[in-house]
């Protein structure tokens, strides 16, 4: 068992089991468990029955750009949500969906990104039983918004999910950050832990994913965001912030707080922060904390 499930299990052994006082403590965390449950299945049936795939909109169009023109960035919509904003390699993988009619890649792709979502949250009730509801619960949440607008996220929160303590770990975290930029961060426990060949790993795929978009013309409308995050606010608040929170996470990046902690400095990091991208939390509570030479989960019995 991880350091993190440990954490979660510990207070079962505060009291012993059917005591009415333990009952009494429990009741705040099992009502608090039974109202994001209740949150989760009216947000799902809500998302569900108002698919519009936005999202592969966004993508069909940057995909035929990208066929006909020759550059995936033209956007000549309003700026913010519209804009195309991944590496040009997405919009080059999407063009066998782009030039099939929409609904036939919407009957394709929603029932994947579905599928997909369920996967790492059956995986946290599995590992923590009750204990993990709650949280597996307001995941489910906030990847239904997603799985709705056709979002990629879905699948790489359970690439990263299940794949940050493999040996794709850190083509995983490239892959991510092509497209999210934030993502990268998820090498922070590596450095800490001294794992540079997967850090350097991660990095320079990153870059070779991200460096033929230098080739293309990109419109003023791609840093034009039309929401509210920590960037629009204030940049140099945005970047001290993220530099607080990769100095905490590198301090954490040998203890049970490794991976949590990478993952709040993803969140923080994203320039276009909605709440659909809380979900880069999910990936912290699966694996271990990296160890110096260290090989992650199968070295730790998990």
């Amino acid at each position: 068992m991880g350091e993190i499930q440990a954490f979660f299990y510990s207070w079962r052994r505060r009291r012993r089991p059917g005591h009415p006082k333990d009952l009494l403590a429990r009741l705040p965390f099992l009502f608090v468990t039974a109202l994001l449950v209740g949150l989760s299945i009216h947000d799902s049936i809500v998302g569900l029955t108002h698919i519009d795939g936005s999202d592969l909109d966004i993508y069909r169009r940057a995909s035929l750009h990208m066929l006909n023109d020759g550059n995936p960035y033209i956007y000549l919509g309003e700026p913010g949500f519209g804009s195309f904003r991944y590496a040009v390699w997405f919009a080059i993988a999407y063009i066998p969906w782009a030039v099939i009619p929409r609904d036939a890649a919407m009957i394709f792709w929603i029932p994947v990104l579905l599928v997909v979502s369920i996967l790492p949250v059956a995986d946290i009730i599995r590992r923590y039983g009750l204990l993990g509801w709650g949280f597996a619960a307001l995941m489910q949440v906030l990847l239904i918004g997603n799985v709705a607008a056709g979002n990629i996220q879905p699948l790489l929160i359970a690439a990263l999910y299940f794949g940050l303590d493999s040996r794709w770990g850190p083509w995983i975290v490239g892959t991510a950050a092509s497209l999210k930029l934030a993502p990268i961060l998820f090498i922070l426990p590596w450095v800490a832990a001294g794992q540079w060949r997967k850090a350097v790993t991660a990095v320079v795929f990153a870059g070779v994913l991200l460096a033929p978009s230098l080739l293309f013309q990109l419109p003023p409308s791609i840093l034009e965001s039309r929401m509210t995050s920590l960037i629009d606010i204030s940049p140099v608040l945005w970047v001290a912030v993220v530099v607080a929170a990769t100095l905490v996470a590198l301090r954490l990046g040998r203890t049970k707080w490794a991976w949590p902690a990478a993952a709040c400095a993803v969140v923080l990091a994203l320039p276009r922060l909605l709440n659909l991208d809380l979900s880069f939390l999910m990936p912290a509570v699966r694996p271990p904390a990296p160890t110096a030479g260290g090989t992650g989960a199968r070295e730790r019995g998990i």
